[in-house]
């Protein structure tokens, strides 16, 4: 089995999490949450799968601080998650894949994330909307795509016949 964990990072951040690419679990809430749930759900992937840590993956957005370009603001609180996942990552021996926003939102727009049944609203999250965690689960389908492409395709063909 393998389980793969989207985050979305910021101020306000978004995880998802797909066992064998069924939705499990999203979250969405202020990053000094983020840090519990995060661990909550690695304990609970591992009861479930046991000590094959291998077979989890954490995709996180990458971001990239620019100065002065295209009127972006800095993001340290992105900054700052990103760098306690990583390390997370590394302390229970999982991957962590970074990840670029636009590669993950070409290949799951809002249409696509509804097509699969993973498109969450602000009432599924308890918050005005439910666009970190739409972004995290982008970020976990475009793991998928990549290192588990037979996942994805069975989420695909899934999909199709619903």
């Amino acid at each position: 089995m393998n389980v793969v964990i989207g985050i979305d990072p910021g101020k306000s951040c978004g995880l998802t999490v797909f066992y064998d690419a069924r939705l499990a679990f999203i979250w969405q809430g202020s990053h000094e949450r983020l840090r519990d749930v995060l661990t909550n759900q690695l304990h609970h992937a591992v009861r479930v799968i046991g000590t094959q840590t291998r077979s989890i993956c954490i995709a996180v957005e990458r971001y990239v601080q620019l100065r002065g370009r295209h009127g972006r603001t800095p993001q340290n609180d992105a900054l700052e998650v990103i760098g306690y996942v990583v390390a997370l990552a590394a302390d229970w021996n999982v991957e962590a894949s970074l990840q670029s926003p636009a590669d993950a939102r070409a290949l799951a727009p809002d249409a696509v994330l509804r097509q699969l049944g993973v498109y969450a609203t602000g009432v599924d999250v308890n918050c005005p909307d439910a666009d970190d965690v739409n972004m995290a689960t982008r970020h976990a389908l475009l793991h998928m795509a990549i290192k588990h492409n037979t996942m994805f395709a069975r989420m695909i063909s899934r999909a199709g016949q619903g």
